[in-house]
């Protein structure tokens, strides 16, 4: 049964309705989100007014944590511990697979790196055109754009490349041409949820960004929780499947959430 999607919703919050659909006497899905904890590329407007010289050496830099988020990273098994997890997929950017990481080496769990879930930003002016109805195909090679995933040492026993999947995706294109392509993307993830999950009552933590957190998280529910409140680093959201097959946001940078409050 396909999902219901709201009249009001964009197109690009109406790609769900491709496959997460409810089933008789289900008991619903969790899918819960978590950002990567605060990198030195957060921070780097905090430090606009001083110096490059004068600043510490993570400033700016997205493949490091600042102080704060090392201490973020390290506190993720606490924060994930009072949830059932039975599967874990991660952006393949680092800052994203940091923050993981404690809560794999504790217990002993692996995560799937969906190219998927990195994260896309506003690179020529992409945000603007979602929502629309009129978006170009997609270009069917952006899967094809990025460098190779190649895990090595500690990596190879935490983390696993998706078969389908070997390559990072570099978003390439700006405008109406790349929201094709971030819509594309998101749809392939529905799709695999559905096709991985879609008929138990299983648990799945996604690890990925602020900017794509935020937009994944407004498809999936049609709530505008996320794009009002924004993703707190290392903080984690919860959707849940309802028995209508419509997925509502109940944990919002780890604090229940309303109805009210959308």
């Amino acid at each position: 049964m396909p999902m219901p999607v709201r009249p009001r919703l964009c197109l690009l919050c109406a790609i769900v309705a491709l496959g997460l659909g409810a089933v008789p006497g289900y008991a619903g899905l969790k899918i819960f989100y978590l950002r990567h904890a605060e990198s030195g590329g957060n921070v780097a407007r905090q430090f606009e007014t001083i110096p490059p010289d004068q600043r510490p050496p993570y400033v700016g830099n997205a493949d490091t944590f600042s102080p704060l988020g090392w201490k973020q990273a390290a506190a993720v098994p606490d924060i994930l511990a009072p949830y059932r997890i039975d599967f874990i997929a991660v952006s393949p950017l680092w800052r994203a697979r940091n923050t993981i990481r404690p809560y794999l080496h504790l217990y002993a769990r692996t995560a799937e790196i969906w190219p998927e879930l990195r994260e896309f930003g506003n690179t020529g002016d992409r945000l603007a055109f979602l929502g629309r109805d009129d978006l170009p195909p997609p270009d069917p090679d952006f899967r094809a754009n990025g460098p190779m995933l190649i895990l090595a040492g500690e990596d190879e026993r935490l983390f696993r490349v998706r078969p389908d999947s070997p390559r990072q995706y570099d978003y390439l294109r700006g405008g109406a041409e790349g929201a094709a392509d971030l819509v594309e993307s998101m749809k392939i993830v529905f799709e695999r949820i559905r096709r991985e999950f879609g008929g138990t009552d299983s648990s799945i933590l996604l690890v990925g960004h602020g900017t794509a957190g935020r937009h994944l998280l407004h498809a999936l529910t049609g709530e505008d929780a996320p794009l009002k409140l924004g993703l707190k680093n290392a903080a984690l959201w919860l959707a849940e499947e309802q028995p209508d097959g419509t997925f509502h946001i109940t944990l919002a940078n780890g604090e229940p959430i309303t109805s009210d409050r959308h």
